[in-house]
């Protein structure tokens, strides 16, 4: 097998616990964690190499961008959180600027790699970074709506009181307040939503279904009001993916990719369902949706092109 090498950038509580996750599962053999602040990137490298001779073997050190040029996975998580109450779209003005520069190391060091974009307001920075790069779309994706379709998932699970594995759901569009929970492809055990509660006469209509959008959309919020930030969804999130591109294990997920016509959507980056291997994205996947859900898309979609009007065009 090829040396699998990673480089994060980032690394505050995300980039830190993703770099984590990767050695907890062997998924990397190299981490090479990358931040302007070399003492902090030391320190949670001595944090995390304290279990390494238990759990595995991967090697991580202090990183620089020098490190991109070999990295077969370049991950990107450096950026301002959000406050309590704040949107995603809330620290744009802050995080365009460090993407930036990010961006700029990246392409005078950048010879290989799939770049998975992590930081918020993930769809528009990674509309910026794909423009800025210029590379084929297929090497360049964040990760989207992966977590709020895994909170859709537990929310239902809970909500009918079913397995996590016996439920089949997404999320598509913003990696935010305008999400989409794809109503018309859930599935338990196979059978769809309204017919598994209609054979096991669980009340389940409309208002119910507000009730679990409500919860998934407003997660986020809850956790950071409560503890200051979120970490670990995202970071399993992200392993999950990596372990994708760096294992070659096909795995189906909603991630954001910019755009060139799929559900009639161009030049813009929103979640829709993928392939993502070795290669990245190596398929979209392609689903009926009902006409509400295509509306509601066409609104993330014309909310995400403003902002990238309004933001991505002045740095680019």
């Amino acid at each position: 097998m090829d040396s699998r090498k990673v480089s994060i950038i980032g690394a505050g509580v995300v980039g830190s616990n993703i770099a984590y996750s990767l050695m907890l599962k062997n998924i990397a053999d190299e981490i090479a964690l990358i931040d302007v602040n070399e003492k902090l990137v030391y320190s949670e490298i001595l944090d995390i190499k304290h279990g390494l001779g238990v759990l595995g073997e991967t090697k991580i050190h202090v990183g620089s961008y020098d490190d991109i040029k070999d990295s077969n996975l370049i991950i990107i998580t450096a950026g301002r959180n959000r406050k309590p109450h704040e949107t995603r779209l809330d620290v744009l003005a802050d995080n365009i600027n460090i993407a930036k520069n990010i961006e700029e190391n990246i392409k005078r060091c950048y010879k290989q790699g799939i770049v998975i974009v992590v930081s918020n307001p993930v769809d528009v920075i990674t509309y910026q970074i794909y423009k800025v790069l210029e590379l084929k779309r297929n090497l360049i994706f964040g990760t989207g709506c992966i977590l709020d379709t895994s909170r859709f998932v537990f929310s239902i699970a809970d909500y009918l009181n079913v397995g996590i594995k016996d439920v089949n759901g997404l999320v598509i569009g913003e990696h935010g307040d305008s999400q989409v929970c794809v109503w018309s492809q859930v599935y338990i055990k196979g059978m769809h939503i309204d017919e598994y509660c209609k054979l096991h006469n669980i009340k389940f209509n409309d208002t119910d279904k507000l009730i679990i959008e409500k919860n998934v959309v407003n997660m986020g919020v809850e956790i950071i009001a409560n503890k200051g930030k979120t970490h670990y969804g995202i970071s399993t999130c992200t392993a999950h993916i990596a372990d994708a591109v760096l294992n070659n294990k096909s795995i189906e997920a909603s991630v954001s990719t910019c755009l060139n016509g799929e559900y009639g959507l161009k030049d813009v980056s929103l979640s829709l369902p993928v392939v993502i291997n070795k290669d990245g994205i190596k398929e979209f996947l392609h689903y009926n949706l009902s006409d509400e859900e295509r509306i509601k898309l066409q609104i993330s979609n014309d909310k995400i092109t403003k902002y990238n009007s309004e933001y991505v065009k002045g740095v680019l």
